[in-house]
């Protein structure tokens, strides 16, 4: 017998994961900004401003070229080159293109780090507030 999809059981970790601490703050400072409060919202990492026009410009220009597949994993290595350029030197330390890794966001690289660097059983400290899917 076929099971439906209103039939799928959650897995019992999912009891244990709470509202995000940043949700809850974001979640208040719209509301802030809704009753007509000058608030700058720095918790979901979603800029209050428009996208760059140089930016909009590369993108269109990337799309017009059907330059649209996956990149390398790694990022592609003029992006990471560009990244080295603008970063080297800064705090008297250079940086090379082979150190630069482009990702798709900031959550999933620091889920990748821990992933590869933390064993079950050691100790990480953080500061709140934090993504819940940080922890």
């Amino acid at each position: 017998m076929r099971q439906r999809m209103t039939d799928f059981v959650k897995a019992d970790r999912l009891a244990e994961v709470k509202v995000s601490e940043i949700v809850v703050m974001s979640e208040a400072a719209r509301q802030r900004q809704a009753e007509g409060h000058d608030v700058i919202n720095l918790g979901i990492g979603e800029p209050d401003f428009n996208t760059p026009d140089h930016a909009n410009a590369a993108a269109i220009e990337t799309i017009t070229r059907f330059d649209t597949h996956y990149p390398p994993i790694a990022g592609k290595p003029e992006l990471r080159q560009a990244v080295a350029d603008l970063y080297d030197g800064r705090g008297g330390i250079a940086r090379s293109a082979a150190n630069v890794l482009i990702s798709g966001g900031s959550k999933y690289s620091l889920l990748n780090a821990m992933l590869a660097s933390v064993n079950p059983g050691d100790e990480v400290i953080m500061l709140a507030p934090f993504w819940t899917s940080y922890a």
